[in-house]
């Protein structure tokens, strides 16, 4: 008769949304670690994604997790960011073993690297360029020094014009004020998470 929630729903004033059943297909991310992406449905009759992770401890994750929690309470409680809307959006980790877990899936988001494989696509250009470019000055790049990787970044960065994501958020948008809404909350959520990134050590 164990009734287990499921990950990210508890909340001790609400009814516990139980586990109904795991769903029998798991989409392989083509990402370094190949993560799964998998659907729990819940006692609600709701579906519920997420990633399935392992080769990493997802502990570490956590604890980050319950940090930017204080932080959003920080952001929130200070006049000035709170009328800017800072805070950095949360999901639930669950550590299956010391090297594995589940992440909850942040519904109706695009990856940059989905978004920018798509706009690449239509205008012919390779999604690898600057990758190719760094190859075609250094056949292995992890063996050359710090300021040597420097120069070859600052090469491929300068084979494109680095603009996709402007073309992107306002092909994408379907008004100006829509546009406009979705550049001044990416450039705040990306200020934002880049002072609790450097404060914190965090490598991404």
């Amino acid at each position: 008769d164990l009734e287990l929630a499921v990950p990210g729903t508890y909340d001790p004033s609400q009814p516990v949304v139980g586990i109904a059943s795991i769903g029998t297909h798991l989409q392989v991310i083509s990402s370094k670690q190949r993560p799964r992406k998998m659907t729990i449905r819940g006692s609600n009759g709701r579906e519920y994604a997420f990633l399935l992770k392992g080769h990493e401890d997802p502990r570490q994750d956590e604890r980050v997790m319950q940090l930017f929690g204080l932080i959003n309470t920080l952001l929130v409680n200070n006049a000035e960011t709170c009328r800017r809307n800072l805070t950095i959006q949360r999901y639930s980790i669950v550590a299956l073993s010391h090297n594995s877990g589940l992440i909850g899936w942040v519904p109706d988001c695009d990856t940059l690297h989905s978004l920018v494989r798509d706009y690449r696509d239509k205008k012919k250009v390779s999604l690898s360029l600057e990758h190719k470019v760094m190859q075609s000055l250094a056949q292995d790049t992890e063996q050359v020094t710090l300021m040597q990787k420097v120069q070859l970044f600052e090469r491929a960065l300068a084979s494109t014009t680095g603009d996709d994501l402007q073309h992107i958020l306002w092909l994408k948008s379907p008004s100006s004020e829509v546009w406009f809404d979705r550049r001044t909350n990416y450039t705040r959520s990306m200020a934002c998470m880049s002072m609790v990134g450097y404060i914190l050590g965090l490598g991404d």
